[in-house]
């Protein structure tokens, strides 16, 4: 029994006003670090996502090319391959023009 005792006084005498202040300074540094670190993985997430979108455009760009290369090739079937090019990268083709 008195030994038991011993173990919660010395668990209850381990927060001591220091350590509170510690654990606090912890959560202060925390909330102003955390915005920082949210923003740089989301930027990074969007300057990944500005270099699909730019490779889809270049992709979708040269497939309308060689759809306009043969020499029966319309204007309609170049405007048709990008817009399936710009479809199949899951990317609005009705707001881009050729």
């Amino acid at each position: 029994m008195f030994h038991s005792m011993t173990n919660i006084i010395k668990t209850a005498s381990k927060w001591t006003p220091s350590n509170r202040r510690r654990a606090g300074n912890a959560i202060v540094e925390a909330a102003l670090v955390l915005p920082v670190l949210l923003s740089l993985t989301f930027g990074t997430v969007e300057y990944g996502y500005f270099f699909f979108v730019k490779q889809s455009v270049q992709g979708a760009a040269r497939e309308g090319c060689r759809a306009g290369i043969v020499p029966t090739a319309t204007n309609t079937n170049v405007t048709a391959a990008i817009a399936a090019s710009l479809n199949a990268a899951g990317l609005n083709a009705s707001t881009s023009t050729p």
